[in-house]
């Protein structure tokens, strides 16, 4: 498992995210958060899905690898509605898409980073006056790993 760029991916990606200015006040993690807490919170999953990579060669070390990443993005807004609590969750998505996007590929690690598909959820408090919404932002990522 020393020869693939998913390490290097996930730093990389939480670093991206972790030095956007807008998000200064905002709760940055790498994993699942210890406690959920403040207002506005987002994290790099230390989880990585649909992991695949194909051997472009007999006898060589080169591959081509495939995963997906996720970016997990929660508001929870008190004494608001659901539409303040995702219209935050939309901007927010929008700065990341953004980093993403120009991101140059990861510096460079990767032919291709993009956003694949989202997830949107909603919630209440337990006493029905904090709204919650949550979007998890799947990036998918492609390279050519070799020696």
């Amino acid at each position: 498992m020393q020869n693939t760029t998913v390490w290097a991916a996930q730093d990389y990606l939480f670093n991206l995210i972790d030095t956007i200015p807008e998000f200064a006040k905002i709760t940055r993690s790498f994993g699942y958060p210890n406690a959920l807490t403040g207002p506005r919170q987002v994290w790099v999953s230390g989880e990585v899905e649909d992991w695949t990579y194909e051997d472009k060669y007999s006898g060589f070390v080169a591959r081509d690898e495939s995963y997906l990443l996720a970016v997990h993005c929660l508001v929870v807004w008190k004494g608001g509605t659901y539409r303040d609590a995702r219209d935050q969750l939309r901007d927010m998505a929008t700065v990341i898409e953004d980093r993403i996007n120009s991101s140059a590929c990861f510096g460079g690690l990767l032919l291709s980073a993009r956003i694949e598909r989202a997830e949107l959820e909603e919630s209440t408090a337990g006493d029905n006056r904090s709204r919650a919404a949550a979007l998890t932002l799947v990036v998918r990522c492609r390279a050519t790993v070799g020696e």
